[in-house]
């Protein structure tokens, strides 16, 4: 029985599938001397076909199409990938006003700039040792597991204190990482006339003879309280008369002190 002749719309569906690609298979060729058989063999003679993935031909000329059929291919692929692009375009859209819309129901998180995370933040912290930063003596009279706070807080550089002084310092806050830190002692600086500038006599000259700073007394003492134990550092005082030295809480010094500081 003979093969119903394809229609003109169905040859010309078959003609860009052969531009795309796609070879016929054995019997579905049009004859030669056709109208589509004609058009098949100006496809094939087309340098668009031809020259294949090159860019130019052997002369340096750019493949042009000479059937009209790869133009005709080209613009419908082209029409194609306008149409997924349009709608990937609607869909990302309709994705962005859902989030938008989502955000002002359940409001983002805010991000701190302190709290961003940067290339330098990622680096591993190094841990600075601040114990080289006492005294010699205070090495020898201050456990270890205080010296490091210590030297941290109360002096700013090796052997010179911080500006701000005051009376007593507190260990860091208790973590449940440190159990040493339960343990950890209020240390107590007693440096009267650094401070606030009290004047102070020598004890000994029978005549009244000032008393000058000679820096840090270089050992700290334990003291034992009813409730608590904490250090005791203080200052070093001398007499340039008699070359009498002094520690700040020496009961004759601490006699001489206003009220409102004993």
């Amino acid at each position: 029985m003979p093969q119903k002749p394809k229609l003109n719309s169905e040859w010309e569906k078959r003609i860009l599938e052969f531009v795309a690609g796609k070879s016929f298979g054995q019997g579905q060729r049009s004859g030669k001397t056709t109208k589509w058989g004609k058009v098949v063999e100006r496809i094939e003679k087309c340098p668009m076909r031809t020259l294949k993935e090159r860019g130019k031909d052997v002369m340096g000329r750019l493949r042009v199409c000479e059937c009209g059929y790869h133009v005709s291919h080209q613009a419908a692929t082209s029409s194609g990938d306008n149409q997924l692009l349009a709608t990937g375009s609607s869909q990302t859209h309709s994705t962005v006003k859902q989030a938008s819309n989502l955000g002002k129901l359940i409001p983002f998180p805010q991000v701190s700039h302190q709290g961003a995370t940067s290339a330098s933040d990622t680096q591993p912290i190094r841990n600075i040792d601040y114990t080289h930063r006492l005294p010699s003596g205070w090495l020898d009279t201050v456990d270890k597991i205080y010296q490091q706070w210590i030297g941290k807080n109360i002096f700013a550089s090796k052997g010179t204190l911080v500006a701000n002084l005051k009376t007593w310092w507190y260990p860091p806050p208790v973590t449940r990482s440190s159990a040493e830190a339960y343990f950890f002692q209020r240390f107590f600086l007693w440096m009267p006339r650094k401070m606030w500038a009290i004047y102070f006599t020598c004890p000994i000259c029978s005549d009244v003879q000032s008393l000058t700073s000679k820096g840090l007394y270089n050992r700290v003492r334990k003291v034992i309280d009813l409730t608590c134990r904490y250090y005791l550092a203080a200052e070093y005082l001398e007499c340039r008369s008699c070359c009498g030295t002094f520690i700040s809480y020496d009961a004759r010094l601490l006699s001489q002190l206003p009220d409102a500081k004993r």
